[in-house]
């Protein structure tokens, strides 16, 4: 687990995009995958106030790859009017 994103937002995201949980921060390009975690940096970076450093720290990736996640996060959640949950 990505230690202090709780699972409820993990568990959250993945139903959205109907994976699995564990499935979102595994390394990957697949179009679905990119997007399930580009929602899961968008929410807590935006919504919940976290650096996206600590993010990134967090997701084991850099913290440029979770800028540009959150944009595309961003654009994701209000294109599908998606919520935190």
């Amino acid at each position: 687990m990505v230690r202090g994103i709780t699972p409820h937002l993990r568990d959250h995201v993945a139903r959205l995009f109907n994976l699995a949980p564990d499935v979102i921060v595994l390394p990957g390009k697949y179009p679905v995958r990119i997007a399930a975690r580009s929602v899961f940096c968008y929410f807590p970076v935006r919504e919940l106030h976290m650096s996206a450093g600590t993010v990134a720290g967090r997701l084991g990736i850099g913290r440029p790859a979770v800028g540009i996640a959150v944009k595309r996060g961003e654009t994701i959640v209000r294109e599908k009017g998606y919520n935190i949950g």
